[in-house]
């Protein structure tokens, strides 16, 4: 997504330390594949990684691919483009309605009205009781969502409290920007939302920490309704069924954190 002005959304290069946690989810996710395609993904993307030396042994051991069947090379570098753990923006930016068709189409995420083909589904586990990794992006969230409706002032007050409190033990909690939180959008509608099962309160409005790049810039923040499987605008909405939102309307919290931070 291309740079804007100051403020505007953009993908920034990750840091050593992101490059590394990238690095390890990556291989967490292939390393008990027999694709030689991955073992290649991995080393041209990290080629002095820290598992570069085992990936180039496994590839040396791996028998040669018959004749007559697609390349192992080609497909399992397909197949990489669909697994491999991704970096979201996570600075608070001004999206407009074009970089939201284009995050929406660079990661294949699901939206019902803008990209209603997205099939992007994160890995989701359980852990620490509360807490709900993705090993696709790397972030953690908050099982249960905020327990009321809050205005976006009081959602950055309700994210603050968890820090001040280090819920689960950690202090950088903070509100997802509209790629994040369209990560955990799924086109199967489970329980009411369209969204993974293992979040069973989600058919409500979140909200994002993004703001669109309408007229009343201070007011116009990016929600996403679960239940609807939609991204609404607070301004220059395209689609005249979405209710408008801005930072006054009550929506509910879903925190989250990157992991390894």
């Amino acid at each position: 997504m291309k740079a804007g002005g100051t403020g505007d959304l953009y993908f920034a290069p990750a840091s050593t330390g992101a490059q590394a946690n990238l690095e390890a989810l990556f291989w967490e996710s292939i390393q008990d594949t027999n694709d030689p395609g991955l073992y290649q993904a991995y080393l041209k993307k990290f080629p002095h990684g820290a598992h570069a030396e085992k990936a180039a042994m496994r590839l040396a051991n791996m028998p040669a691919s018959g004749s007559g069947s697609a390349s192992p090379h080609s497909a399992g570098l397909l197949a990489a483009k669909r697994s491999v753990p991704i970096e979201l923006r996570s600075t608070p930016g001004k999206v407009s309605q074009d970089d939201l068709y284009t995050c929406l189409k660079e990661y294949e995420f699901f939206e019902k009205e803008r990209n209603r083909t997205g099939s992007f589904k994160g890995l989701l586990v359980e852990v620490q009781g509360g807490l709900v990794r993705d090993k696709k992006t790397g972030l953690i969230w908050t099982a249960e969502k905020s327990g009321t409706k809050l205005t976006y002032r009081m959602a950055k007050a309700y994210i603050k409290d968890l820090n001040q409190k280090k819920f689960r033990g950690y202090s950088d909690w903070r509100l997802p920007t509209i790629e994040e939180l369209a990560s955990l959008l799924r086109a199967d509608e489970l329980y009411g939302a369209y969204t993974d099962g293992i979040f069973q309160d989600t058919a409500s409005i979140f909200w994002s920490a993004d703001q669109t790049d309408g007229k009343n810039k201070r007011q116009a923040r990016l929600v996403i309704s679960f239940n609807t499987g939609g991204i609404l605008l607070s301004e220059g909405n395209p689609y005249a069924k979405m209710k408008t939102y801005n930072k006054h309307t009550d929506n509910y919290v879903r925190a989250v954190r990157t992991a390894g931070r």
